[in-house]
């Protein structure tokens, strides 16, 4: 394309360099501008282009055709041309609308808001950069996999964002080699409570992270910061590691341990009022998963990997680090390949039951226990539980019985029993 440049032109019509045609004054010797081979030719080939670009022949009795191929190319059929929106302050709802009816992916610039829910059903070209505000009302039913880094990787919460913006049916949240900072999740001792209730989210990592040598954080792996708690059915973790260790108590919660806040992974009743009459919520799969509590007596938990659940999977490694309790098992149907836990202040792994029928454990089928209260191979923590630790492995009978219990392997390091049993509270 090119603009007129003849040497009766209309000069700077347009802006500087940008020349445009001029009518002419009869009888004086302004001109009009004169035409140009070259101009006719280039306007002739762009419009000739996109007619036989979307495939048509050039017909020289038709005056339609340039609109029609406009139309086909940007079309349902042709997805090679994105809708383009771009976040400019405004709500653009209205234009998440109309990507959906033109039914091309879309391509977002900005951190878009979106004040009044909206379900996007076409493809988003996928991108690790931040593309709705932290608040922005959007359910993402395209079949894709939601990213938290869409709601600002820097934000409070933008995991929690993620799993709100899949659909009711659930999805995967899919996480980066990167750090996530806490959502907030919370048991609600007498109140609602801040967790994942909906069914059938997938929560994804590239890589299960290391702790670091003083154990006072995870590092090199899919990480979130802060207590994941989750109530649901077909709720899955894979290859990521779970931060409440020393550094993110101290950044995010004052320095302050407290149960239900900085424990690190619970899978369980999210309040007491639940706790007391709930249906068991089925299907748990774990892959690979870290978890880091912030010192030997850390309350409470450093992993619930079940209570008020049943049909649990355990797969590669699931691993503890500090806190009172390291890995607790308090539900049935539980198959784990190996659980591994470090410097906890009571017992490394507890398999328990308690008074409500939900938490009650049986058929449960380990092939390798290993705890250590020294640490992780290797490693220099800034506390152990060397000769505090009471037990390598706990059977506790709180307030019902135990049921079938088997255990290929038990290794203990550092408790003062390797295995203890417990039934009403006497051992």
């Amino acid at each position: 394309m090119r603009r007129i440049n003849t040497t009766n032109k209309d000069t700077d019509a347009f802006g500087a360099g940008k020349h445009g045609w001029k009518n002419g004054v009869p009888g004086t010797a302004n001109r009009p501008t004169e035409g140009q081979a070259e101009w006719f030719n280039a306007i002739q080939e762009e419009v000739a282009g996109t007619i036989e670009g979307a495939g048509t022949a050039l017909d020289p009795n038709s005056n339609g055709q340039l609109l029609a191929a406009i139309k086909l190319l940007a079309g349902p059929a042709n997805n090679s041309l994105p809708t383009v929106i771009i976040a400019d302050g405004t709500d653009k709802r209205a234009e998440f609308v109309a990507a959906n009816a033109r039914g091309r992916p879309v391509q977002i610039f900005g951190a878009c808001l979106v004040g009044v829910a909206v379900t996007i059903t076409v493809p988003i070209i996928d991108t690790t950069r931040q593309i709705f505000d932290l608040a922005a009302k959007v359910t993402i039913d395209n079949g894709m996999s939601v990213r938290p880094e869409w709601f600002g990787i820097g934000n409070i919460g933008a995991l929690d964002a993620a799993v709100n913006a899949l659909p009711a049916a659930g999805g995967v949240v899919q996480l980066e080699v990167a750090t996530y900072k806490p959502s907030g999740y919370a048991y609600g001792f007498d109140g609602a409570g801040s967790y994942i209730s909906k069914d059938n989210v997938k929560i994804r990592g590239r890589k299960i992270p290391a702790y670091a040598n003083d154990c006072r954080s995870l590092t090199g792996g899919s990480i979130i910061q802060g207590m994941v708690l989750a109530y649901a059915s077909g709720f899955e973790l894979s290859d990521l590691g779970i931060d409440c260790g020393k550094n993110v108590v101290a950044a995010f919660y004052g320095g302050v341990e407290a149960p239900g806040v900085t424990e690190a992974l619970n899978i369980t009743y999210p309040t007491n009022a639940i706790k007391a009459a709930s249906p068991l919520k089925r299907g748990i799969r774990l892959h690979n998963i870290a978890t880091l509590c912030s010192s030997p007596g850390a309350a409470t938990h450093s992993a619930i990997i079940g209570e008020g659940v049943a049909d649990v999977l355990c797969t590669g490694e699931i691993l503890g680090c500090y806190g009172i309790h390291g890995i607790v098992i308090k539900c049935s149907k539980v198959r784990a390949e190996a659980l591994t836990s470090y410097c906890n202040g009571t017992e490394g792994v507890i398999i328990k039951s308690d008074l409500q029928a939900t938490a009650i454990a049986s058929d449960i089928n380990i092939g390798r226990i290993v705890t250590d209260a020294n640490g992780p191979p290797g490693s220099t923590p800034w506390a152990t539980a060397l000769g505090a630790q009471e037990y390598g492995l706990l059977l506790h009978a709180s307030g019902n019985n135990i049921d079938t219990v088997q255990i290929a392997q038990l290794r203990s390091v550092g408790a003062k029993r390797g295995i203890g049993t417990s039934f009403g509270g006497a051992t």
